[in-house]
């Protein structure tokens, strides 16, 4: 049970990454087939029968692989926000995410639990202070349990807190009167969102590596050959274009050095029946099939997905790979 309660939590965590890009779709056929090659491949305990070691070993194995095979799909800019979703995700089954923490570092916002009843402060020394920041720092006391006094303290230890606001490592000194000791981390990215947001990044950085370690937050660099390797012959290889893009000669330079022959195509208006017979073709002889541009073929991604579904292993070629390129698309299918 452990092992498929982690399970669940991770493929919501990847499932939720549609709501940030289109191409951000992952079946469920190709999370289970991750999850079977880490059963396989992930490390045994020296005692066979020391169950709760095994489970640990495999959760972390999974969980690692899993970052690694998605990181290859997602844009550069995104990957960071990943690993911080896999985090949270993972702790939250774990009860160690305060559910309005985390509404309030999203979103600013947070149900009121109490009435502090303080204005900005006007005082000499205090300019620094911005309409938007006290705003949001009254929401934070005013609604964050970790937070009771915090306003008293805030403009008690106005001049501490604005040699803060103007540091350039302002996420990783301590905050004045002590607050660093009895906020946890969460809080803590809180309170920088109200004062320097600029600094969250980094403040994401260092909480991802705190709870998984430091290779969450260093992408592994695309490898066509890993990438291979964690394939099968009934899901489809995809790489997601980007203006100016065209990862083509890298492809047919892996292919040849594999020894594969690769039958490609550019897909567009009435060149859907020439794809299904070279599929065709690959699945009985063991040949690669590449299919460029399906962006511009979104009539025609049903069929494709029906294509897909009906691959079995079974009459398949072991060989044979379908491989896809396409800019971001809406038309593209889950499944696929």
């Amino acid at each position: 049970r452990p092992v498929a309660f982690r399970g669940s939590l991770l493929f919501f965590a990847i499932a939720d990454l549609s709501q940030i890009d289109p191409m951000y779709q992952y079946s469920l056929q190709m999370f289970t087939g991750l999850f079977r090659n880490a059963i396989l491949k992930s490390e045994h305990p020296e005692d066979p029968n020391d169950v709760a070691k095994r489970i640990d070993l495999l959760n972390d194995f999974f969980t690692y692989m899993l970052y690694q095979n998605i990181c290859r799909s997602l844009f550069e800019k995104d990957k960071l926000l990943f690993s911080f979703t896999l985090v949270i995700k993972v702790l939250q089954g774990d009860g160690k995410v305060d559910d309005t923490t985390w509404r309030f570092l999203l979103s600013a916002q947070a149900p009121k639990i109490r009435d502090c009843g303080m204005s900005k402060p006007t005082e000499p020394g205090t300019e620094w202070i911005t309409n938007q920041m006290w705003s949001e720092l009254v929401t934070m006391s005013e609604g964050l349990a970790a937070f009771d006094g915090f306003l008293e303290s805030f403009v008690a230890h106005a001049a501490e807190w604005q040699k803060l606001f103007g540091s350039e490592t302002a996420n990783e000194d301590p905050l004045p009167d002590g607050y660093s000791d009895r906020l946890s981390m969460l809080d803590h990215m809180c309170v920088i969102r109200c004062l320097r947001p600029d600094k969250i990044i980094e403040c994401v950085q260092t909480f991802v590596s705190a709870h998984f370690g430091q290779r969450f937050i260093e992408p592994p660099p695309f490898d066509i050959e890993q990438s291979f390797g964690d394939s099968n012959l009934s899901t489809p290889l995809i790489f997601v274009l980007t203006s100016g893009s065209d990862p083509t000669k890298d492809f047919l330079t892996f292919a040849d050095a594999g020894g594969r022959k690769v039958s490609a195509i550019s897909l567009g208006q009435g060149q859907g029946p020439l794809a299904e017979s070279l599929i065709e073709q690959g699945t009985s002889r063991g040949s690669w099939v590449l299919l460029q541009n399906c962006h511009l073929a979104a009539s025609w991604m049903m069929k494709l997905e029906q294509i897909v579904e009906e691959l079995d292993p079974a009459t398949v070629h072991k060989d044979f790979r379908l491989w896809l390129t396409s800019m971001p698309s809406k038309a593209f299918p889950v499944s696929v």
